[in-house]
């Protein structure tokens, strides 16, 4: 495999996923084959797939065009026959319409999360749910009625079947802090905080339950 790796899902040992810089592979339970993305980029840019999950048992996933100066394309893929096609697309520059990561729920639900908040897929548009100003960068969660999402600036959010409340002042005092990631099986919540301030720089891990 050449360049780096962003992400991986998979269903099964025989269906795994991973993707990244200009790349997918596909893992059959003996064998990684690179498949192919229906994308064009643009001279001087380059493609990097960020985020993989699954829909009514169909693989999706999150992708991005970055020129190095901070313009960028967003695409949203499904695969067919080992084939990642493009089925939506948007330049930030003029709106969002999903995010940079993927979570399904065990209901079966899609939800991205990224710039402007938490999306929620219908099987033909994505609806922005959760509208924020930070950058979202991580979604986890039992069901669709028990989900937490966090991100930049301090954001860190947690819905519950009706409403969304925010529960950042749990944690971190700092507002400007960055929650990278978040985890949960339901009984216990694990976010991961990287502070942007102070030297040496430092990890946190949150616990609760």
């Amino acid at each position: 495999m050449g360049g780096w790796l962003n992400t991986v899902y998979g269903t099964s040992s025989s269906n795994v996923w991973t993707g990244g810089h200009d790349a997918i592979y596909h893992y059959d339970g003996v064998k990684w084959t690179r498949d192919s993305i229906s994308v064009i980029v643009p001279s001087g840019s380059f493609f990097q797939l960020t985020a993989l999950s699954s829909y009514n048992a169909d693989i999706y996933a999150l992708g991005l065009t970055d020129d190095n100066a901070a313009n960028f394309t967003h695409y949203f893929f499904k695969e067919n026959n080992s084939n990642i096609s493009v089925i939506d697309t948007f330049y930030r520059a003029n709106g969002i319409k999903f995010g940079n990561t993927l979570w399904t729920s065990k209901n079966g639900s899609l939800y991205s999360v990224g710039h402007k908040g938490v999306y929620k897929y219908n099987g033909s548009t994505w609806s922005n749910i959760l509208k924020t100003g930070p950058f979202l960068s991580g979604i986890s969660g039992t069901d669709d009625n028990n989900i937490f999402v966090v991100g930049h600036l301090g954001q860190a959010y947690h819905f519950n079947g009706t409403d969304w409340k925010n529960i950042a002042d749990k944690f971190s005092k700092d507002s400007g802090t960055l929650y990278a990631s978040v985890w949960t099986d339901g009984t216990e919540a694990f976010i991961l905080e990287q502070p942007q301030t102070g030297f040496p720089q430092k990890t946190v891990v949150w616990h609760g339950k």
